[in-house]
């Protein structure tokens, strides 16, 4: 008999993002790049959600390379690129992390510029990182009220239509699409 966890990861991005992470540490930042390039076909393919921070791992190895540039290029052509793919087709909750997730490379585009003292870039691609959190953050609200939407009517059927004999806890997290 076989036990199903709840925990699932993809073993051969893992296997990927350590050998990575090891030729970086090991000061191969070339190597590094090209395991995380690989890293990323197999994160577009696999049924697993990987963190901001993992995709957007690639980025810095690229300026501790001397590749600054390179860097910029790969994700304006690649890595954001793909992270949209789909947008105008999800739903908010989706749309909210995609705008986290381009907000993460932003981000990391920010710092390799701040230690390239690329002043010009590190203000836009700053500026960009906060678009990203702000649109990120009103996504995940109207997200939020989307699906309570949605359980509303499971609410009425288990509760019934006078709010009044709700629980507390239970009127305060439909409060938003009671007004």
């Amino acid at each position: 008999m076989a036990i199903e966890l709840g925990f699932h990861f993809d073993e051969e991005v893992d296997r990927l993002l350590k050998s990575a992470s090891a030729s970086a540490k090991a000061k191969d930042f070339d190597a590094a790049i090209s395991k995380m390039k690989e890293a990323l076909e197999n994160m577009w393919v696999s049924d697993v959600t990987f963190s901001p921070a993992n995709i957007a791992k690639i980025i810095p190895y690229f300026q501790k390379a001397g590749r600054y540039s390179d860097g910029v290029a790969f994700a304006d052509k690649y890595l954001i690129p793909k992270l949209v793919e789909g947008y105008d087709q999800a739903g908010s909750t989706d749309r909210a992390f995609i705008c986290r997730y381009v907000g993460e490379v932003h981000q990391k585009l920010a710092l390799n510029a701040k230690r390239e003292k690329i002043k010009d870039d590190e203000t836009f691609f700053s500026s960009k990182a906060a678009e990203m959190q702000d649109a990120y953050m009103k996504l995940i609200e109207i997200a939020r009220i989307e699906d309570l939407k949605e359980e509303y009517p499971y609410m009425l059927e288990l509760f019934g239509p006078d709010h009044s004999k709700w629980p507390d806890a239970v009127l305060k997290t439909f409060e938003p699409i009671l007004r």
